[in-house]
């Protein structure tokens, strides 16, 4: 949203200080253009550049820096509040540092001068900020301290003004230089001429006045404070405004007489003063701001009718406008002023009407001030509809139970501007409400819309989750609710995110908006993603949301939903592939738990590779004829999650790895090989050990990952095989890590030395199995899978050595895995049939019932079988 820019309000009245035609009054006019377009970073940037040159005169390097501190002061004025801090710095630095490096400058007071201007303009954008704010301590102490530091400024540059001029005065009565002579005291080499220093304390005396009365306004009416400082300035005021001169800064200090009399609430001294500024017959753009005098002094008085009608009359002889980049200053023929206290004549009636009662009275003042507003803002700029804007949201403020919708909107976009967050949201909020009691519900959406945003921008996550899913779900017709909707779970994930170690609200409880908010659970932004799934079915960004809800899911191990969710990502979607390589990672997870708790793996299996497969086919049900990248990854998912947790889908797996490997002619290397790595466990899987030899003679200069494949896929094959029956499979596994070898990194390597270790055993090849096994052992003595094959390998040896070195590594399996686990349960049974061969029967009997009562399934049927005849033989 564009900020307004606010126009200073603070000029150096000075004259005579460059020559016409001059280079520094030629700087001047050219700046002075620059920040009118609201160019500022440009004329800061020029003055730089002309700084930097080392052949500037002294007076023109302090007229330099003035330029440019003025700029960034009004680019301070209209940044947005969070930006200014580092501009007001930057504007007052750059003066600090001209009045260090040059303290003996003639133009020392100018520069000190624009000083106290940056304060006085940044207290007084505070002070009428504040104003809007209505109870903002913060804000009204800011504008107290910088107008302070403003009139003490102002002061002492007062006194060194007067004391100059006194030192003038007596050197000229001295007849030191004639009085005469020095008016051309203003050359770079010399100080300022005595007309000079007279409208340079002009200036400061009338810049004081305007200090002191916005000290006032910091002050309750009818307070002291209050009180004092416009007394103060009155006193400041009454000399500059009786001067002869017919100049800006005369009009300007009888035009603060009034407003300072009219403050003070000396309503009669103001209008006398009015009365005399009109018979001195102003100059048209004056005259125009004493007709606004007179509408607020009116107001003032209560007297809402005649503050109409002096509005009325002033107004109604206008002869056109005039173009707004003619009118060089604010005080044209065309006043703001008198836009402005217009605009307070139709708020006061407004708030006349409301008071007296009755449907809709005050609705035709709140149009005609709709209306003037946006005159404001077409023919005069931001500043004026600022101004004007802040009478909108104080009057608003003041009456919270009625409105207009164009004022609540004026109100609030006011609030926003002057960086009132919380003001804004409260009114939007109102906006919103009538909007929709009024039946306008896209608009109710729209201001609904930009409150969120306010909470987005601020990064209040919680916030801007609540307000956006709130509208959304208000508005499901809007266009932009699936949006809405969708910016909710944004501000979800990093709720979540910081929730991960704070107490939460379930989300059921967060219907109601001031029910307290203290984060998210993963169950809440569940809910919220398929909310969002059920309300917007077709929303194009489901895949995204489809793709973060099987993140949940995975992230907490809840394996079906987080393989459905990634199951519903369309085939369409840019990153279908992660969601097929997901989808594997999460069947492989959860098989392999149901696995490892005894449950059978076949049905969960079936379903997902058919899944990946139907993915694989066209519209039409056919195999594409060129496979792309991500029909690959789901034909080596389903070949491998049919290969690995079904019982009969090695031929399946066969016959889709081979219509891939055929119709993907330009697939990688890497691909290929983990083809023929699956097809080699998919032969073995079919008894057809001659045709994966076959295969396995073309990967050589396969990757460590594919060999790995081989080597792992062959390894269950021969686990479900009866002992006497892997010798085949053991030589085809040796063969592989021999093909392999030097492939191995350090980290992989241990996986496939355990794989040989155990194929040396299958082979038949005793003494070589266990001299690995022991090496193994060695390098990992922690890790139980190692420490069991080896108990496993000497637990089949027939002599007594291996048995009891089977008895302590089966102790030690036992000791260290969790009861009831299948590590636990395979060692109970190799200690109880090491008793039963030691002659122990009734030991191995009693430890068998002892684990059958704690656990009846015995680990499943095949184990179960060992436990039921080994206890079986030990009552024989």
């Amino acid at each position: 949203m564009t900020i307004f820019r606010w126009f200073l309000t603070s000029v150096i009245f000075l004259t005579g200080l460059s020559a016409a035609g001059s280079a520094e009054s030629v700087d001047a006019r050219f700046l002075e253009g620059l920040r009118e377009r609201g160019l500022y970073q440009l004329a800061e940037a020029y003055c730089k550049e002309q700084l930097g040159r080392d052949d500037l005169s002294e007076v023109r390097r302090a007229e330099l820096t003035i330029e440019m501190s003025r700029a960034i002061t009004e680019q301070a004025v209209g940044a947005a509040p969070a930006e200014r801090g580092p501009l007001w710095r930057k504007a007052l630095g750059a003066l600090d540092e001209f009045l260090e490096k040059h303290p003996a400058s003639p133009r020392r007071i100018l520069v000190k001068f624009q000083k106290a201007l940056t304060f006085l303009t940044r207290g007084e954008l505070a002070r009428q900020e504040a104003e809007l704010s209505g109870t903002n301590a913060g804000l009204w102490e800011e504008a107290r301290t910088q107008l302070r530091e403003a009139i003490g400024q102002l002061q002492g540059l007062a006194e060194e003004a007067e004391e100059k001029l006194r030192e003038m005065n007596a050197s000229t009565q001295r007849g030191t230089v004639p009085f005469s002579l020095r008016d051309n005291w203003d050359s770079p080499q010399n100080s300022l001429s005595a007309a000079q220093w007279d409208s340079l304390q002009k200036s400061i005396h009338y810049e004081l006045s305007r200090a002191l009365r916005n000290q006032a306004l910091c002050y309750p009416a009818e307070s002291p404070d209050r009180a004092n400082s416009l007394t103060q300035a009155l006193k400041l005021l009454d000399p500059l405004s009786r001067t002869e001169a017919d100049n800006r800064l005369t009009w300007r200090s009888r035009i603060d007489r009034i407003t300072c009399y009219r403050l003070l609430q000396d309503y009669e001294s103001a209008r006398a003063a009015l009365e005399q500024f009109q018979r001195q017959k102003p100059p048209p753009e004056f005259a125009r701001r004493g007709e606004a005098e007179a509408v607020r002094l009116a107001l003032a008085q209560k007297d809402v009718p005649r503050a109409l009608k002096l509005f009325k009359e002033a107004s109604g002889d206008r002869k056109g406008t005039v173009p707004f980049s003619l009118r060089e200053n604010w005080d044209s023929p065309q006043s703001p002023e008198l836009e402005l206290a217009g605009l307070e004549a139709y708020l006061a009636a407004w708030a006349a009407a409301r008071q007296a009662g009755g449907d809709d009275q005050d609705k035709p003042w709140q149009q005609k001030a709709d209306a003037l507003l946006q005159r404001l803002g077409a023919l005069y700029g931001p500043y004026w509809v600022r101004r004007g804007e802040m009478l909108v949201a104080g009057q608003v403020r003041a009456a919270p139970e009625s409105g207009d919708l164009a004022m609540l909107v004026h109100a609030a976009e006011n609030a926003f501007r002057s960086g009132h967050l919380d003001d804004a949201l409260a009114v939007y909020d109102r906006a919103s409400a009538l909007a929709g009691k009024e039946g306008n519900q896209d608009r109710a959406f729209e201001l609904a819309y930009t409150a969120a945003t306010i909470e987005h921008q601020r990064n209040r996550h919680e916030q801007a989750m609540d307000r956006y899913r709130r509208m959304s779900l208000a508005h499901l017709e809007n266009p932009k609710a699936a949006e809405a909707h969708h910016l909710a779970i944004y501000h979800a994930g990093h709720v979540l995110a910081e929730s991960a170690n704070k107490g939460t609200v379930p989300f059921s409880q967060r219907e109601n908006r001031d029910s307290p908010q203290t984060g998210m659970s993963p169950d809440d932004f569940v809910k919220l993603l398929q909310e969002h799934l059920q309300r917007w079915p077709n929303d194009p960004r489901n895949d995204d949301l489809r793709r973060r809800l099987g993140g949940v899911f995975e992230l907490r191990r809840r394996w079906p939903e987080a393989l459905a969710a990634y199951q519903a990502i369309t085939p369409g979607d840019p990153r279908f592939q992660e969601a097929v390589d997901a989808a594997e990672r999460c069947c492989q997870a959860w098989c392999e738990e149901l696995r490892a708790a005894g449950k059978p793996t076949g049905d969960a299996a079936v379903k997902a590779a058919a899944w990946f497969e139907a993915s694989i086919l066209t519209p039409d049900g056919r195999l594409p004829e060129r496979f792309s990248p991500a029909a690959r990854a789901a034909a080596l998912a389903a070949a491998r999650i049919r290969l690995r947790y079904t019982n009969k889908g090695a031929e399946r797996a066969e016959n889709i790895l081979a219509a891939a490997l055929q119709n993907s002619s330009d697939a990688d290397a890497a691909w290929k090989s983990a083809v023929q790595a699956l097809m080699i466990y998919a032969l073995a899987q079919q008894g057809k050990t001659a045709q994966a030899r076959e295969v396995l003679t073309q990967m050589t200069g396969s990757s460590p990952a594919a060999w790995l494949e081989v080597l792992d896929g062959l390894r269950r094959v021969a686990e479900e095989l009866p002992e006497g029956e892997r010798k085949p499979l053991a030589e085809l596994q040796l063969r592989a890590i021999e093909m392999a070898e030097g492939t191995f990194t350090p980290v992989q390597r241990p996986s496939w030395e355990r794989i040989r270790a155990q194929a040396l055993a299958d082979a038949g090849r005793t003494q070589e199995a266990l001299a690995a096994h022991e090496s193994l052992e060695r390098q990992f003595p922690d890790d139980l899978g190692i420490v069991e094959a080896h108990a496993q390998l000497l637990l089949d040896r027939p002599d007594g050595g291996s048995q009891a070195k089977a008895l302590t590594r089966w102790k030690t399996v036992a000791q260290k895995s969790k009861p009831g686990s299948p590590a636990w349960l395979r060692a109970q049974y190799a200690l109880a049939l090491i008793h039963y061969r030691e002659g122990k029967k009734t030991e191995a009997a009693r430890d068998i019932r002892i684990v059958e009562l704690s656990y009846p399934e015995l680990g499943g049927a095949e184990l179960k079988r060992k436990y039921l005849e080994l206890l079986r033989r030990s009552r024989e």
